[in-house]
């Protein structure tokens, strides 16, 4: 089986669909959304076509798309294609119970020897100023201090580190 554009074009190998079909594939994940946009206009087209595909018979997949943005802008380009998503803005975190959490399971995930306590009140405080709430930038600052805690031999993450983090994230 091959998904087909109209002019006939195979967008999606036998192979591909049937690995799809086979291993009862229900979603994609796909990061960088945006940069659907970072080919000529054709290969955008095809992308596009793709996908509507994708979320139609006989595979009516759900695509989860991560990106800036401008990947709304590949959504929205085609009508049809634009109904069949739904674009949900994450907003950066504030400084709450759920950010905390995150902070505390972050840290969870962090291989370090001591406890850090990410998710006590200054160091709350800290990476969000540092961070402006945006996860990627959470997660880039904690990474680089607790890199700057392994080769420290500190093995945990202080507020200096993350100071450290922020101004030299790849000083370590």
């Amino acid at each position: 089986m091959s998904i087909r554009l109209e002019l006939g074009k195979s967008i999606l190998s036998k192979d591909v669909a049937a690995f799809i079909q086979a291993q009862g594939i229900v979603a994609i994940v796909i990061d960088e959304f945006h940069e659907l946009l970072l080919v000529p206009k054709n290969e955008q087209l095809k992308n596009l076509s793709l996908l509507k595909a994708l979320t139609g018979a006989p595979f009516y997949l759900s695509i989860i798309g991560l990106g800036t943005k401008s990947a709304r802008n590949a959504l929205t380009y085609d009508e049809q294609l634009a109904r069949r998503f739904h674009i949900q803005e994450l907003l950066p975190w504030s400084m709450d119970d759920d950010f905390r959490s995150f902070l505390a399971t972050l840290e969870k995930h962090v291989a370090l020897k001591h406890e850090s306590h990410l998710h006590q009140e200054d160091f709350v405080r800290l990476i969000h100023y540092h961070s402006d709430g945006t996860m990627d930038n959470v997660v880039k600052i904690v990474k680089a201090a607790a890199i700057y805690a392994i080769t420290t031999g500190q093995e945990r993450i202080t507020k200096d580190l993350i100071e450290k983090a922020v101004v030299d994230p790849w000083g370590y």
